[in-house]
């Protein structure tokens, strides 16, 4: 019975996240970034370049304009990070935005600089687009081979544009209980979720999870844990303490609510037997405490980082 729950549980996950993305399709994309420009491509030491991107919106989607942040950077040689931002930058269908970048940084260390665009939507929680390009800064008299990266490559995003270790609530509907969790991204899709929960029921849960990107910033994840849960009860008199432990599923959706808050909204299950035989003198009876094995949980995590 366990064996077959579970499985069910997991073919379940696998075809509602397939489902998922089927409707969800390709989204255009509001904003491109590009081309890069830098006059002169290989500067002197001590001579800034002239830098500026042009960031078009295409003519087709929405008329209503779209306001956005705009993040400019160069990196030096050594990894020294100056950046630039540009807020409520209103972009009508059409519009083409020539974008240039201040000569307020270090240019007199040798060796190759990178620049960045990032277009960001106006909460800052959607990166629309992304552009990057390198270019080499040499001694007077000298000339190097350009090396650029294509203007419309996005690199993938900065260690610091992701978030690792958060806490946070989690509550579970149909088997009444609230309680903490801890979240862990070692890696950028896959994670580990360990949650603690009391109320009608005292579980403990450690899980595997899966996520997956999606323009619209929502990403659904499957995970699969071990789950382990216990409750008291009464029965002929006797306080008699229930328990059981197996595998868990779930399927769910990360929302966006801010830089470090994120909310989750799940569909889980677990194949959990509340049964015991119950003695009291000379009467014994076999005991049972029902406990759903579909339910639905809601979590709001803030990371720390």
């Amino acid at each position: 019975m366990k064996s077959s729950l579970c499985v069910t549980v997991l073919v379940m996950c696998i075809v509602l996240l397939a489902a998922g993305q089927i409707g969800y399709g390709a989204p255009a994309v509001p904003v491109e970034v590009g081309p890069i420009r830098v006059t002169p491509e290989t500067p002197s030491a001590g001579q800034h370049p002239k830098i500026s991107a042009t960031i078009t919106r295409p003519r087709s989607g929405p008329s209503e304009p779209l306001v956005v942040t705009i993040i400019a950077s160069v990196m030096r040689p050594d990894n020294i990070l100056k950046s630039w931002t540009w807020k409520k930058v209103s972009l009508s269908a059409g519009d083409k935005k020539e974008i240039s970048i201040p000569n307020e940084y270090d240019i007199r260390q040798l060796g190759k600089y990178k620049i960045q665009y990032s277009v960001y939507s106006a909460d800052m929680q959607r990166r629309f687009a992304a552009g990057a390009k390198t270019f080499s800064v040499v001694e007077k008299g000298r000339s190097v081979e350009r090396q650029t990266l294509p203007d419309k490559q996005a690199p993938a995003p900065r260690a610091e544009e992701r978030n690792y270790f958060g806490i946070g609530l989690y509550g579970n509907t149909f088997n009444p209980a609230g309680g903490g969790t801890l979240m862990l991204w070692p890696f950028k899709n896959v994670g580990i979720q360990g949650s603690y929960t009391v109320g009608t029921f005292t579980s403990y849960e450690a899980r595997m999870l899966v996520k997956f990107d999606l323009a619209s910033g929502y990403k659904p994840y499957v995970g699969v844990g071990y789950l382990n849960v216990s409750v008291e009860k009464s029965v002929i008199g006797v306080t008699t303490e229930f328990t059981d432990s197996g595998i868990s599923g779930v399927i769910g959706v990360e929302i966006p609510l801010g830089r470090r808050f994120f909310g989750y909204v799940e569909v889980s299950g677990a194949a959990i037997d509340l049964e015991k035989d119950v003695t009291n003198g000379a009467q014994t009876v076999k005991a049972t405490v029902d406990y759903a094995p579909a339910t639905i949980g809601i979590g709001i995590v803030y990371y720390l980082f």
